[in-house]
This record gives C-alpha cells, structure tokens and sequence, in this order.
C-alpha cells in the first residue's frame, strides 16, 4: 500500500464523531457513514473547532492505520503511521471553526476490508485526535489479489503438507538410522573393551561390561533383522511397481509411434510416470542402503 492510497483511504471515514481534545481544540469528519469501492468519487468533511481565546494554526495530520478485516477474515495488522502535511499553515481564529472540504476518488487498490484509522489534527495550540473506519467493498484487483493470495496460501499449506508426509514416510528408515548407529557404537565400544584386556587393563570391569554391551548389542540386531524383513519386502514391492511403470512407459511410447495415441497426449503422461518412476527409484535405492548396512556389507 502506497502512501498516497493511504492518504486518500484517510479521508474516506466512516466511523467518527466526537474527538479526543486537547485543551480548547476539537474536530470532527462527515459523514460518519459511507460504504465505498475503487474508482468512486466521495465528498468529506473535517471540521477543525478553536474554542480558546487565541488564533491556532493546522500545521499538519497524522494518521496510524490498522486492519479491521481483510477480504472479509478478522486481520488485523497495523500498518504504520502516515504524515500529511500542509504546504501553508491553516488558520482557525479563535473562538471558531475551520472545515476542510474534498471531494476525493478512491484509489484502485487490490485490498478490500475495513481499516481503523487514527487521525491526529496537529496545531499550534495542541492536537485533537479522531477514529475513523474506512470500508472498501471488492473490486477486480482485490478479486484478483484475492485469487493471488489464495493461491500463495495453497502452496504454502501444500510444502507443508509435502514436508510432513515426506517426514512420516521417512520416519522408518529414520527408525533404523538410528539403531545402526546404536550397533555401531555398541560394537566399537566391545572393540576397545577388547584392547584394554589385551592391555591387562579393567579385568575386573570386563566380563561385566561385556555382558552389558553384548545384551544391548544383542537387542538392537534383533529390531533390525525385523526391519530388515519389512525393508525386504518392500524392496520387492518397488521393483514390482517400478518394472511395471517401465513397462507402461514403453508400450505408451510404442503406441504415440504407431500413431494409436496423440504424440502430445502420450508425452504428459510418460513425464509424469517418469517423474513418479523416479522417486521410487530413491525410495528403493535408500532401502537397499539400509539393508546392506545391516547385512554389515
């Protein structure tokens, strides 16, 4: 959002009444109720009242601006604050009032929602603050930034989706990972149990730490001749469903020459076969990597 769709969102109020004052300084926008899209041309008013005994001058407006809602959705995000100054300080004799009237065009922004807007008069003699509700209703851009949106948060969602699927189809061979570094600490650890006897070192520590180390080593290669068994079959399941792909892929290809099916037609669905051939082919080539460091090759 540019500065200048902010300012012209700032004149379009639709909830304002009375002002938070400092002093003798009050001012108020009208209409307090109006109800907008893009490309429409509205008329406001803000009425700076003086009710001191000397003469003040407007010197500029700040506005901090907040989502309400966003295309429709409770959102709500503060945007920051906004200066807007006047090119000539603006009078207002004491004792009066001074109403700044526009007719203004609401700019073609992609949002649509509500959005809370602070305005704060600045003066010589002190600020009055007001509160405004700017509503924009749909356009084609927002429908459009809408449709972007949508499609940025479908992606999103989908990587994670991906990302956690991907998580819980690995967690087996994570599973596994984890035991084979089990054994082999297991391993190295009745290794250097061995030296140290060798070296007439813990004699009294060694059958007891053999037994310990052994038992625990004893466990974790049962857990993994079980996976082993299940990695093993699914080893023969992917080469299955892969020879098959393989054989899909070319009687597909052998048909698109013979003219049977269009080149075109046949060509989407061999590169999505082979994309899917393709991670299988990792998937199998990982299980086979476990199943021969279990088999210790």
């Amino acid at each position: 959002m540019t500065k200048i769709t902010l300012l012209l969102l700032i004149l379009l109020a639709l909830e304002a009444s009375v002002l938070i004052s400092q002093g003798n300084i009050t001012a108020q926008i009208s209409p307090n109720s109006i109800s907008t899209r893009p490309g429409e041309k509205i008329r406001l008013c803000l009425t700076v009242r003086n009710s001191g005994n000397v003469d003040i001058n407007i010197t500029s407006i700040r506005v901090h601006v907040s989502s309400k809602t966003l295309f429709g959705i409770p959102i709500s995000i503060y945007l920051g604050e906004y200066p807007i100054p006047f090119e000539k300080p603006t009078r207002v004799k004491a004792g009066g009032e001074i109403t700044i009237d526009r007719v203004v065009e609401v700019p073609n922004i992609p949002i649509a929602g509500d959005f809370n807007l602070e305005l704060i008069v600045q003066t010589t003699g002190g600020t009055a603050v007001t509160y405004m509700l700017v509503s924009l209703s749909y356009s084609l851009l927002s429908l459009l930034a809408l449709f972007v949106v949508i499609l940025l948060i479908s992606g999103i969602l989908y990587l994670i989706y991906r990302r956690i699927r991907s998580g819980v189809s690995r967690r087996p061979e994570k599973k596994i990972g984890q035991l084979l570094d089990e054994r082999d600490k297991y391993v190295n650890l009745l290794r250097k149990l061995e030296e140290k006897r060798a070296r007439g070192e813990a004699e009294k520590e060694h059958e007891k730490l053999k037994d310990e180390y052994s038992s625990k080593l004893a466990e974790i290669q049962s857990k993994l001749d079980e996976a082993a068994k299940q990695l093993q079959v699914d080893v023969e399941k992917l080469s299955g469903e892969i020879s098959k792909m393989e054989e899909d892929i070319k009687m597909l290809k052998a048909r698109a020459e013979l003219g049977e099916l269009r080149k075109e037609d046949v060509s989407k669905i061999v590169r999505d076969k082979e994309r899917l051939l393709m991670k299988k082919k990792e998937i199998i080539s990982r299980k086979k990597v476990l199943l021969d460091r279990i088999k210790g090759v």
